[in-house]
């Protein structure tokens, strides 16, 4: 749940609003109405932003849930768009099985007085490699057969 709005922040916007658009006599008005309310209120320090870019921005966002809304209502019962959330679920499901898990840290790096970048042993894969198999070693059923 989002938090609420003090009722001494929304006097405080409106009083700006008021005071910025020359309304003084409703200022002077409602200042005086919530002299009580505000009395122990303590302005944000800096630039504020006004009633009217607030307002603007709740207009575009209540515009945007209405296409929402509109969209999910026309295609949301059709059979093509249940089948692609379907599809959707069950790759997004798959993704998160198949992630990788975390695996131990590399190792630390070489001090760097040590120019030799090949001075460590070599793994054991390395260390001595299988010889590489030909066509022949691989089908001996088809050597014997040529002789």
């Amino acid at each position: 749940m989002a938090p609420r709005v003090a009722v001494q922040q929304a006097l405080f916007l409106v009083l700006e609003f008021l005071k910025s658009e020359n309304l003084l006599q409703s200022f002077s008005v409602l200042q005086t109405e919530s002299h009580m309310l505000m009395a122990t209120f303590q302005p944000p320090r800096g630039q504020v932003k006004g009633l009217r870019a607030i307002l603007g921005e709740y207009i575009v966002l209540q515009d945007q849930e209405r296409k929402k809304r509109t969209l999910v209502r026309q295609y949301g019962k059709s059979g093509a768009t249940e089948q692609l959330l379907r599809t959707l679920h069950d790759l997004l499901d798959q993704i998160g099985r198949e992630a990788p898990t975390v695996s131990e840290p590399p190792p630390p790096p070489t001090p760097a007085g040590n120019q030799n970048l090949w001075a460590a042993a070599d793994p054991p894969h390395f260390a001595s490699p299988a010889p590489l198999q030909t066509h022949r070693q691989r089908y001996p059923q088809e050597q014997q057969q040529q002789q």
